[in-house]
Formats: structure tokens, sequence, C-alpha cells
């Protein structure tokens, strides 16, 4: 990845009621929200290609600006691409989640592949009680998997972040396609046990 990404989150209170994830495409950028919490807020996410979000949307449609001024504090980190590590592990040490392989967010599976690790973790030392070994057998046991998903997160930027006759292509097909597709693409993401 060339481009340098940030990531701007806020969490809404005074927005509009929202009972699904929503994403947003925009040319270098994409916004997604879902609510959150009890009473229900807003989680925004915006990833830009450093611009703030106000400013980087400027020509986007009015909802989506509108959206966006409601928030009042952003919080802001680069999105930094690190490849896999190929080995997690060294001797009785092993590292998990994205210490192991620490992903962009644009498939929101950080946290959850930091769960399927301590999972494949808990596993792996009850078939072999000896860490080396059962910290050999984890980075085997997940390799191709968050491999995959690293390959899978740098599609979703290229695709979100499309720009000019790319984008409209983009919106060409998600318009002709069914639906459920889109879901359907990433179920292996989902239906991992």
């Amino acid at each position: 990845m060339t481009a340098s990404d940030t990531i701007f989150r806020s969490l809404v209170g005074n927005a509009p009621p929202s009972q699904c994830v929503t994403l947003w495409f925009y040319p270098g950028a994409h916004v997604v929200h879902y609510p959150v919490g009890q009473p229900a807020k807003l989680n925004l996410v915006v990833a830009t290609q450093g611009q703030k979000p106000a400013e980087h949307f400027q020509g986007a449609c009015a909802d989506l600006q509108t959206l966006l001024a409601l928030a009042t504090d952003w919080s802001q980190w680069p999105a930094a691409y690190v490849p896999p590590l190929k080995r997690w592990h060294k001797d009785n040490i092993t590292l998990i989640g994205d210490a192991a392989h620490g992903t962009l967010p644009y498939l929101a599976q950080g946290a959850a592949m930091a769960i399927e690790d301590a999972a494949s973790l808990l596993a792996a030392l009850q078939k072999n009680q000896d860490p080396a070994i059962a910290f050999q057998n984890l980075s085997e046991m997940r390799n191709a998997r968050t491999a995959k998903l690293h390959r899978a997160t740098l599609q979703a930027r290229r695709i979100y972040h499309a720009k000019n006759w790319i984008a409209g292509a983009r919106d060409m097909t998600l318009a002709m396609l069914p639906a459920n597709l889109a879901i359907d693409r990433i179920q292996w993401i989902y239906a991992y046990t």
C-alpha cells in the first residue's frame, strides 16, 4: 500500500436513528456507521488519505455532509499496513492479534482476529502443553487465514477508495448485482469456526 490513510472516529448521540451498518463510498475515502449502546449512539468511522472529514467530503451529497457535521469530537490515527509475520513465536513467547498480523481496518476484523487467535491458542495448548510446540502449531493454524484477510483488506481499500472510471464501474457493478452478493463474497470471514 503506498497511500497513507487516516482513520477518524466519532461517537454521535444526536444522529438520526439507524438499525444497520451503512457504508458510503467516496473518491479516495469511505465512511461507515452503525448504532452502538443504549441509548443508541452512532459510531461514525471515516477513512481518508489524510484530509479531515469536513475537508475531504466537501463535494459529497447533502445527507452525508449533514451526518459528518454532527460529529464534534474526532479521534484520529494512521492506518498503517504491516505485512503479517510468517512466524509468530520464538521459544516460549508468542504474539497474537495485531502484534502478529496487524491489518488495515477496512473489513473491521482487528478485534475479531485477536479473539480467533486466543481461541486457537487455547485449542493448541490443550492439544500440546509444551508452549513452544503449541505456539508453532498456532501460527501454522492461523497463518493462511490471517494472510487471506490481509489480502482481502487491501482489496477492500482499493474498492472503497476507487476514483474516476474505476469508481463508476464499481458503482454500476454494485447496482446490477444481487444485494446479497457483497455479503456472500466475504462470508468466509464470518462463517469461520
